[in-house]
């Protein structure tokens, strides 16, 4: 079994209910196998990494995601349980949610689709590509050596395509359903915290918003708003005597864009925290109204329309929402600018821990890899943020390249120089091993391992 340093062993360790003991100890080592990989995160890869640590049949490793017995909502939860325990009980845990698409190639895949490549697609071109999607909820968390919070992955869900659910008698569950039953399974885990949920216009549905603002003292969803929405006043109180049905809005108002193009109408100018760690000067109107679509109960909520110059000095115009009402309209906005760093988490896990490498077909193991992989992310960045605040490892630069704040690639290298260490060249009991080498060597040895790795 590898032996990990005490501040990876109690990260580690902590997932150690979610699987029975043989189990947990090829987790183990197909775990230092995905962190040193050099390439591919196929559990061939990672026994090829592994090296000696994987001395049982390789099947044993193969079985681990395909046949074996573990619980993968409980293994969520102890991942949560470790994230939400970062952020302070007195604040909002603050969650993005959205889908990725995992390209997989293959004739016997299971649930795959052709769906739209986020990636590749533009605004003039869409394109499609065979593969998973993956409706991914992530908990934005702050991290001591950078400005950007992190988005750390917790609970990643399968969407399957309307046909195929059919095809196998189960009823079909679209990216919102599946976002709103994970929104539901963390406030249902953890009662005693508040969550802000953000999205982007894809998930900017009145269902979805109805479903928050019914739960508005557990969750608060953000998210793009329609420039042409439906919106109402707040229906006039019910008169004495007065027969027929209550009405559930009042009179027709502006929407958004109207609002906006009224002549002489007084604009709220604001520095808000926009991207890139930059602040931006904007302008703002905002307003409370009721959202009112036919066959749905309305929603309270309030909506906030921006005006900004871009780079280019070309005006902009965007909109978004809360289903808080009394959430300020700066908070709004600088809220929905965080949503972006789930969309460098998806980045960073297909550059670094190989997310499109993937090549097993059955069910349970589709299910189960890239929950893993994006497991991986989330405990390699909490590995990280403790390593840091003890003893603030130095960033891998180069002449040619030089960072002002650590990046995932850092915390990376960081792991896998500590695997090194205490896993791979773990000292005897006579106190000698590699300090026997010369530091200059040592260093050179270990640099180009963790690299190559």
């Amino acid at each position: 079994m590898p032996s990990f340093s005490p501040s990876l062993h109690e990260i580690v360790w902590t997932f150690a209910p979610a699987f029975t003991a043989p189990t947990f100890q090829n987790v183990l080592v197909l775990f230092v196998g995905a962190v040193t990989s050099p390439r591919d995160r196929t559990v061939s890869g990672m026994l090829r990494a592994a090296g000696f640590l994987a001395w049982k049949q390789f099947t044993t490793y193969h079985r681990v995601l395909s046949h074996r017995k573990w619980s993968m909502l409980l293994a969520a939860f102890l991942l949560a349980s470790l994230v939400i325990a970062v952020i302070p009980s007195d604040q909002p845990v603050v969650c993005a949610v959205d889908d990725t698409t995992v390209r997989r190639w293959g004739r016997k895949i299971y649930g795959k689709a052709c769906h739209r490549d986020p990636v590749r697609s533009t605004q003039h071109k869409v394109v499609h590509c065979f593969g998973h999607k993956w409706v991914v909820l992530a908990i934005l968390v702050p991290m001591p050596f950078t400005q950007r919070l992190w988005a750390l992955p917790v609970l990643p869900l399968l969407y399957r395509p309307q046909t195929q659910e059919e095809a196998e008698g189960k009823r079909h569950h679209t990216c919102i359903d599946w976002a709103r039953k994970g929104s539901a399974w963390l406030i249902r885990q953890f009662p005693t915290r508040h969550f802000i949920l953000i999205g982007d216009g894809g998930y900017s549905s009145l269902v979805f918003a109805l479903w928050c603002s019914r739960l508005q003292d557990r969750i608060t969803l953000v998210s793009r708003f329609y420039k042409d929405a439906a919106l109402y006043a707040t229906p006039a109180p019910r008169r004495k005597g007065q027969r027929g049905r209550t009405p559930k809005k009042g009179k027709r108002l502006l929407c958004p864009q109207q609002e906006a193009d009224t002549p002489q109408k007084l604009w709220t100018k604001a520095k808000v925290a926009w991207y890139n760690q930059r602040v931006k000067e904007v302008d703002l109107i905002w307003k409370n109204a009721l959202w009112y679509q036919r066959g749905h109960d309305p929603v309270r909520i309030r909506w906030v329309f921006v005006r900004y110059r871009d780079e280019k000095n070309q005006l902009k115009e965007e909109c978004f929402f809360s289903t808080n009402p009394k959430m300020r309209p700066k908070r709004i906005v600088e809220h929905y600018v965080t949503r972006w760093n789930i969309e460098t988490t998806f980045e960073e896990v297909r550059a670094h821990l190989g997310l499109e490498t993937l090549e097993n077909h059955c069910e349970n193991a589709v299910k189960r890899s890239v929950p893993t992989l994006l497991a991986l992310f989330s405990i390699i960045a909490l590995w990280y943020r403790k390593h840091w605040q003890m003893e603030k490892p130095k960033l891998q630069t180069a002449p040619w390249y030089r960072k002002v704040e650590p990046t995932f690639s850092d915390a990376l290298m960081a792991i896998r120089r500590d695997l090194l260490h205490h896993t791979f060249f773990a000292p005897p009991a006579s106190g000698v091993g590699l300090d026997l080498i010369p530091a200059p060597l040592r260093e050179f040895f270990i640099q180009r391992f963790i690299q190559v790795a």
